[in-house]
């Protein structure tokens, strides 16, 4: 990348702007050059397609969907309830 401008940036979760602060519109980039992709996940959010897991005392991986996590989770509970 040519040149660059560093700045901080705050991330504010707040529902309206507060007509009393500046905004600036950024765009965010990965080490490659690609753009950020920042997708907020509201926790309303339906889960679709879920299904309880298949294997016995499967452990959760940093790659697993929600949908994945919650199936290991459930059969997890179930085989222990079972016992």
């Amino acid at each position: 990348m040519g040149n660059q401008i560093v700045k901080q940036l705050v991330v504010d979760t707040q529902a309206a702007l507060k007509t009393s602060q500046h905004y600036e519109l950024v765009a965010l980039f990965n080490p490659d050059g690609t753009v950020l992709s920042v997708v907020q996940t509201p926790a309303s959010q339906v889960i679709t397609g879920y299904t309880i897991g298949l294997v016995a005392e499967e452990a959760l991986a940093a790659t697993d969907t929600i949908n994945e996590a919650l199936g290991k989770l459930e059969k997890r509970v179930a085989d222990l309830e079972a016992v």
